[in-house]
């Protein structure tokens, strides 16, 4: 079974961390908030960016294994605490 690696933004730092894992033959899912954001780095890397955040990412695919989070620090707080919520969650069931 695959890890599931996240990688939380879709901004320059989070480019070059996808440039990293690409390297490494690491798969993750792309995680952005605003289309902007995902449509440049879809455009950068060939990628696809799941849209909606945090969030909606989890709403929609359930907690990953782990995650990279590469997020503007007015974020941070907010996507990290609800990885970290939600991932205590799931290893409780």
């Amino acid at each position: 079974m695959r890890m599931s690696l996240w990688l939380i933004g879709a901004g320059p730092m989070a480019l070059q961390y996808a440039k990293v894992l690409n390297a490494l033959g690491q798969p993750s899912d792309i995680v952005g908030r605003s289309d902007a954001s995902a449509n440049w780095f879809e455009a950068s890397t060939d990628l696809f960016v799941q849209r909606g955040g945090v969030s909606g990412a989890l709403a929609e695919l359930g907690p990953p294994d782990c995650a990279i989070v590469s997020v503007g620090i007015d974020e941070l707080a907010l996507a990290t605490s609800a990885l970290v919520v939600e991932g205590s969650k799931s290893d409780t069931r």
